[in-house]
């Protein structure tokens, strides 16, 4: 299975959407359980905007499993602090830390 083009073409209606009326815990369950997929482009859709609009209280609704997929999708993002770092920086961190 694969999204379709109007998929990519309403992204912006259903950002609108979100920020208007916010989203479930039933719809993010089944947004981010799309991660490991072929349509994993709706998984991620959704962690950018819980990472934009959430709080640390509020993803802690989220099932453990959610959490973990959150955070993974997170963390793999461009726009994550850790990846945003030189890679010295990385390196000299990870040192320290072992």
């Amino acid at each position: 299975m694969c999204l379709e083009y109007e998929w990519f073409m309403t992204a912006e209606s259903r950002k609108k959407r979100r920020d208007k009326e916010g989203v479930t815990v039933e719809e993010i369950t089944e947004c981010l359980g799309t991660f490991h997929s072929t349509v994993y482009p709706i998984a991620t859709e959704m962690a950018q905007w819980l990472y934009d609009n959430w709080t640390l209280a509020q993803i802690y609704q989220l099932s453990k499993r959610m959490r973990r997929i959150l955070f993974e999708i997170i963390e793999q993002s461009p726009e994550c602090p850790e990846n945003a770092k030189p890679p010295e920086y990385r390196d000299v961190h990870s040192i320290m830390d072992s």
